[in-house]
């Protein structure tokens, strides 16, 4: 079942990359990346989809992080 964000968002927007992984609810769909990623675009949030079930996990965001993918949330 997929979780929203909302409660999560704000304080994923002013946390560490760290804090992602507890803060944040998962798996999130495209909108839910694109909204704590606003530069980002949906060919990325593809890229990270590596599984490819439409969704992404918390490993698969960490690991755009780590890869530098994406940059990490911080504060």
């Amino acid at each position: 079942m997929r979780k929203m964000l909302p409660a999560a968002l704000a304080a994923l927007l002013a946390g560490s990359g760290a804090a992602l992984a507890e803060m944040a609810e998962f798996p999130w769909a495209e909108a839910d990346f694109l909204v704590v990623y606003p530069d980002s675009s949906p060919e990325i949030f593809t890229q990270l989809d590596a599984d490819g079930d439409g969704l992404l996990s918390e490993a698969e965001v960490l690991a755009g992080v780590e890869l530098g993918v994406i940059e990490p949330k911080d504060g």
